[in-house]
């Protein structure tokens, strides 16, 4: 994987590690209801949304996940992040400062 050092607080919520694999992944599930555009995170489509869609409000993003894509989302992060339990950052609490490498 990339190496990367992910330095996060309780503040940035329970969905920053999430979102690191979802960037390694690059599968385009997430989708823009006003058009096609297509991202692998949500943030990207918010990105997306006030470049393009300036004068339109925000009104969220559409999910285009599979199960079989959330199970494949699943192994790439215990890839990234063996010996740590998914369930743990994505459905627990989370300290207030920690680091993570991806491995």
């Amino acid at each position: 994987m990339c190496h990367k050092t992910l330095l996060y607080r309780r503040r940035y919520g329970k969905s920053r590690l999430l979102e690191h694999v979802r960037t390694l992944w690059e599968r385009p599930v997430k989708k823009c209801k006003l058009c096609d555009f297509k991202a692998s995170s949500a943030r990207k489509v918010i990105y997306h949304h006030k470049n393009t869609h300036p004068n339109q409000p925000y009104s969220g993003v559409l999910s285009t996940e599979s199960k079989e894509d959330l199970d494949d989302l699943l192994k790439l992060w215990q890839q990234c992040f063996p010996g740590t339990s998914e369930y743990k950052y994505i459905g627990g609490p989370l300290p207030s400062t920690r680091k993570s490498i991806c491995q």
